[in-house]
């Protein structure tokens, strides 16, 4: 327990007062964002994710904004997608792929979902080709003005080096 004296007490009481009326003031000029689900920025991630499973580039970049940026950082990897046309690039290169986006729900002006999508291990370096496997992964999608502005997200890849043969596994004796 801190004991403090009335005279502090009656001037951290002030102190907080005005901190209190700051905030709030500059609260008042803030602009207003809905905490609701919003359907139409669900369908929007949700039309940009089939367009790259159906490889229809075309459509996909006008679902991104211009200056798009793709925050997948994970244990500083680098992506090298620093906007739309690098993403667009990146999912030529990749091509087709699986997925399902097995939960998405919306709040405000951000998207988050679950996936689970088939990775090759023809786009993984060090990896032995021909492999396919799934992977599990989470998404948060920030959308301004009808497009996406920027994408978070992280996948199991401690899963997905195991499923490939990359980490190796003890082995039991029994």
């Amino acid at each position: 327990m801190v004991a403090i004296s009335r005279a502090n007490a009656s001037n951290l009481h002030k102190h907080n007062k005005k901190s209190s009326d700051k905030r709030t003031t500059s609260m008042k000029n803030q602009v207003t964002v809905s905490h609701e689900k919003n359907e139409q920025s669900e369908k929007i991630v949700e039309r940009y994710l089939e367009c790259l499973k159906n490889q229809n580039y075309k459509e996909a970049r006008t679902l991104l904004k211009h200056d798009f940026k793709h925050n997948l950082d994970r244990n500083k990897m680098e992506t090298g997608i620093n906007n739309c046309d690098d993403a667009i690039n990146h999912a030529r290169e990749v091509g087709s792929f699986d997925y399902e986006m097995v939960d998405i729900f919306s709040c405000g002006n951000k998207v988050a979902g679950r996936y689970i999508c088939t990775v090759s291990s023809d786009h993984i370096p060090k990896a032995k080709p021909g492999e396919k496997v799934k992977v599990e992964g989470i998404m948060i999608a920030y959308i301004e003005n009808g497009q996406i502005a920027e994408v978070w997200h992280q996948q199991d890849m401690l899963g997905l080096f195991i499923d490939l043969g990359m980490i190796p596994q003890p082995v039991n004796s029994f």
